[in-house]
């Protein structure tokens, strides 16, 4: 009986580190979430402050505007339902 309690205390030990581990995981999932959606936003912002000087002239903004559009591609994305079809005639 008391091998079985050491055994027990110690899966029960590493049951409740793994527990905390995952807690952990999930927490920096989470914020990798949140910094890479703040960064797409202020990389987007900037984009269309580019994209805006590029269409007011300014110098050297047309340049980084074209290599920038590549990676901000044009058009909304839609779904088949929001595209005004119905499949149906």
């Amino acid at each position: 009986m008391a091998a079985f309690d050491v055994d027990f205390a110690y899966a029960h030990g590493l049951w409740t580190i793994l527990t905390l581990i995952k807690q952990l995981e999930e927490a920096v999932e989470d914020t990798i979430m949140a910094a890479g959606s703040e960064a797409f936003h202020a990389a987007l912002a900037f984009y269309h402050n580019v994209q805006a000087a590029a269409r007011d002239d300014i110098p050297g903004a047309k340049a980084i505007f074209e290599d920038l559009k590549t990676r901000f591609p044009s058009g909304k994305r839609r779904g088949a339902a929001s595209d005004g079809e119905t499949g149906g005639e």
